[in-house]
């Protein structure tokens, strides 16, 4: 009843004022502005009015607010929030968009709908607004919204107030940063550029969030359009940057470039190599490098004595496999030869020391050994004669041109050397052959060579008995590897002879028929590795030989 009233009497008292299509922002309109009729806070862009809003019954409901000065950038839109006191009040925005000192009705960027006692919602700067400075106006009117005209109209309920805005157009991105690399320890820079720009600032995410950059040790122009990275660590691999734009005309105005990824490579180091090579002729091998760093091309190169400096090397016999140098039927004139590798990379460069190549004559027999005739019960000696370097022996024992690998202990002694020792021979060796087998060994190890077999000629005794109890039995290879063993008699048997194979505890594990011809084959492929005997049984079950052991390997 209060409001009716005292509203009717301002209008029988004062008339209603045409609102002026433009007024200047300098006007304070006057009104009567009773707590409830007042505005009692604003805040727009998230930032609040400082001071106290309300005008506690003032006469002339009118309040200019010089701070906060408020950063809005043309095309931008801010949100903002009004509270008007008890009674229900109508509420307006304007800003002098063209910073002509007047507000004018094309100016007013906000007007409720319907009065109350809140307000929020946005208002969007026009992109053609200008002015660094200008004024913006709110106001509230008991019970009726604020028409564009309303700016500078007195009312009977109400207040108004002003407050400073900064229409400041941000920065044009007119050209962002992009990704770099930077070797370690080195250097590299980013770069944009903006128009319209005053101040930068350049920021790094290091997995941490963005932070600003500031000049230092691995820093420089970090508020400048170009950013300069000095003695990159390797930490700072994948970091990211951007700037900040900030315009000229206010550092709350601003920009964000794209962002940009630091890349920081190792420096090219060579961290292995080949020290030095040894091969055969004709064989081939391979030199290797191993580095760190991006590499971007790999150079192998020679000594050469006619130009008395390193040279690439040609493509015959080398071939460039890049971290291999490899180097097919090899000449003999490559022996002594120096080699090197030159590895060119994004960081660098790096060389190896000299390679110092060593070219040996594939291992080969020289000399054979020699046929051998003896006694029984003698030791005797194989020799064989080789060349080549680091060579690796295995002697055969055979019998008619069947042979077989003999190993250490027992009757033999040096089947690993080059010279072989037969112990305590007896007649029923007579007629066995011995060979060598060699073979190189490292980038040597190729086909073997064989030599040629010497003959082991036992003589008889002065007289030869028949075939009686104690008779001499030889067994080979002894120990035994393979799947089979011989066996031969002293004097060779007359009639149907049989054999036992008998284990450490006297079991007979296996027999058989002896073969006339002097020589015996026995499988030994189901025996177990252990120590046997063979003894040779004739057909009545007599014994013609003392058991002879054997070890099974």
């Amino acid at each position: 009843m209060r409001k009716i009233l005292l509203t009717t009497l301002a209008l029988a008292t004062f008339g209603i004022s045409d609102a002026n299509a433009q007024c200047s922002v300098n006007t304070q309109p006057s009104t009567y502005c009773g707590s409830p009729d007042a505005i009692m806070s604003f805040t727009l862009n998230g930032i609040p009015t400082v001071g106290n809003n309300g005008c506690n019954n003032s006469s002339n409901g009118y309040t200019f607010f010089a701070t906060p000065i408020r950063q809005l950038a043309p095309g931008g839109t801010y949100s903002f929030s009004a509270t008007t006191g008890t009674y229900p009040e109508g509420f307006a925005i304007w800003i002098d968009l063209n910073g002509n000192g007047f507000f004018e009705n094309s100016e007013q960027l906000y007007t409720s709908t319907t009065p109350g006692s809140t307000h929020s919602g946005s208002i969007t700067i026009p992109v053609t607004a200008s002015g660094a400075q200008v004024r913006m106006r709110t106001k509230c009117h008991y019970n009726s919204n604020p028409s564009a005209g309303d700016a500078c109209a007195n009312v009977t309920w109400g207040e108004t107030e002003d407050y400073w805005v900064s229409l400041c157009k941000p920065p044009v991105l007119t050209a962002h940063p992009i990704d770099t690399f930077a070797c370690e320890g080195g250097s590299t820079i980013f770069s944009m550029s903006a128009t319209g720009a005053g101040n930068y600032q350049w920021q790094i995410n290091n997995g941490a969030g963005w932070a600003d950059v500031t000049n230092g040790t691995n820093f420089s122009g970090a508020t400048t359009a170009t950013l300069t990275i000095q003695n990159a660590p390797s930490i700072m691999n994948q970091t990211e940057y951007r700037c900040i734009a900030m315009a000229s005309c206010s550092n709350f105005v601003r920009d964000t470039t794209n962002t940009a990824i630091l890349t920081v490579l190792p420096n090219t180091n060579i961290v292995k190599h080949t020290l030095t090579d040894t091969s055969c002729i004709g064989l081939q091998t391979k030199m290797y490098v191993k580095n760190d760093g991006v590499i971007l091309n790999r150079r192998w190169q020679i000594w050469s004595n006619i130009e008395q400096k390193y040279v690439d090397v040609p493509s015959v016999p080398f071939t460039n496999l890049g971290d291999t140098l490899l180097v097919q039927n090899i000449p003999d004139t490559l022996n002594g030869a120096l080699i090197r590798c030159i590895v060119e990379g994004m960081c660098g460069s790096d060389t190896t020391g000299d390679i110092r190549m060593v070219v040996n004559a594939l291992p080969e027999i020289v000399t054979s050994p020699a046929d051998v005739t003896t006694e029984p019960g003698k030791t005797v000696e194989f020799q064989v004669v080789a060349a080549g370097v680091g060579i690796k022996y295995q002697w055969q024992a055979g019998y008619k041109d069947t042979f077989a690998n003999i190993n250490e202990g027992g009757i033999y002694k040096g089947v690993k050397t080059d010279r072989l020792s037969v112990a305590g021979v007896s007649r029923v060796q007579d007629g066995f052959q011995f060979r060598c087998i060699i073979r190189g060994s490292g980038s040597c190890d190729v086909l073997p060579d064989t030599s040629n077999f010497g003959l082991l000629f036992v003589d008889p005794p002065a007289s030869v008995g028949g075939v009686a109890a104690g008779s001499a039995l030889v067994i080979f290879p002894n120990p035994a590897s393979g799947n089979s063993i011989l066996v031969k008699m002293e004097n060779n048997p007359v009639g149907q002879f049989s054999y036992h194979v008998i284990d450490k505890v006297g079991r007979v594990v296996s027999t058989g028929s002896l073969n006339s011809t002097g020589i015996t084959n026995i499988d030994i492929t189901s025996l177990t590795p252990g120590i046997y005997s063979v003894q040779i049984i004739d057909k009545d079950g007599g014994n013609v030989s003392a058991p002879s052991r054997f070890t099974r390997l």
